[in-house]
């Protein structure tokens, strides 16, 4: 078995692993406000971690069925998604980590507020004057500043563990996940086939080839080992 076999089926094999796992999460507790559960102080962290995880998993289901009906076009905007909400996930878990070695509880459900019911523009200025809400405490962090805080820790575990800093969660999203995931030359050309005469066909019947399964499943692997990693995080956190 050359190497490329070995890696497709090491992908295909963690891929159904992760599904497993998804599935076997079975179900949540209720949000509860802190006057009905005043004991429970992380109850806005659990719950904004439980919807972060609501919605990586049937982003993970939806590019699985993508892959199976060999949809590159859907695929790759899922993967874009996903791997955003990812760096959501370890975004929001080193920052709880952070806070609550400070012992900043009230800070870190503030976070929890932000990252649950923020948006780019949506509250809008005008709902959150109505109710005497600051804008600043509604408005999202910039995804590349979620994922350049991924890259930032997993390059300083690998060199804790004597290895090179190689993290490339970034690099990837920007050369790659982002392009493929929009109508880009590289969203746009999965469409396309070459001819033996030098063309490029637009290929209405096209959607899908074996680089791009392959690309597809790497990346998948990749993005839900970091969730389950930063998952698994959050269960220590809130044992």
């Amino acid at each position: 078995m050359n190497d490329y076999d070995k890696r497709y089926k090491e992908n295909k094999k963690m891929i159904e692993e992760y599904k497993v796992r998804f599935l076997t999460q079975t179900n949540f507790p209720p949000f509860k406000k802190q006057s009905q559960d005043p004991d429970n102080k992380l109850a806005p962290f659990k719950h904004t971690a439980h919807l972060i995880f609501i919605r990586t998993k049937f982003l993970f289901l939806g590019l699985l069925n993508e892959m199976e009906t060999k949809n590159a076009f859907a695929a790759f905007a899922i993967l874009k998604t996903y791997w955003e909400t990812v760096a959501m996930m370890g975004y929001f878990i080193l920052s709880a980590q952070s806070l609550l070695q400070l012992g900043r509880v009230d800070d870190l459900n503030d976070l929890s507020r932000k990252l649950a019911m923020g948006g780019k523009k949506f509250p809008t200025k005008k709902m959150l004057e109505d109710k005497g809400l600051p804008l600043e405490d509604y408005i999202l962090p910039n995804v590349l500043t979620m994922i350049d805080k991924i890259d930032k820790d997993w390059n300083k575990r690998f060199k804790e563990g004597g290895l090179k800093p190689i993290s490339m969660f970034r690099e990837e999203y920007d050369e790659f996940i982002a392009e493929a995931g929009h109508p880009t030359y590289m969203g746009l050309y999965t469409g396309g086939r070459w001819l033996a005469d030098g063309s490029l066909l637009p290929d209405l019947n096209k959607s899908w080839s074996s680089e791009d399964e392959s690309g597809i499943d790497n990346y998948c692997s990749l993005a839900s080992t970091i969730f389950f990693d930063y998952w698994n995080k959050f269960l220590n956190l809130t044992k």
